[in-house]
């Protein structure tokens, strides 16, 4: 004949035992997320970085209200234009060696 062996789990027992542990638990749970942030934070390089420019141009307009606001728009996408211009992303490429 074959035996059959069955546990019970007592369920108050266990969670007599992590509320008798709770401190050292939470204290390694605190210790592993100093650690990780310290790493993440100081240690570690980032593996991608991206960033982007968009310019978005006003549509013509007869109206003399409208051509004011154009010229400031005007004025306004010129400097971004420098700016992208003078951009690291811009320079890098046309860089001498």
């Amino acid at each position: 004949m074959q035996e059959t062996q069955e546990q019970t789990i007592d369920l108050r027992g266990i969670f007599k035992i992590i509320r008798k542990r709770l401190g050292l638990i939470l204290f390694s749970a605190l210790i592993v997320t100093i650690l990780g942030s310290i790493y993440t934070f100081f240690i570690a390089s980032p593996v991608y970085k991206a960033s982007t420019q968009l310019v978005v141009k006003l549509p013509n307009s007869d109206n003399s209200d409208a051509y004011a606001g154009q010229v400031s728009g005007n004025i306004q996408m010129a400097n971004t234009i420098n700016q992208v211009i003078v951009s690291p992303v811009i320079l890098d490429k046309f860089k001498v060696i």
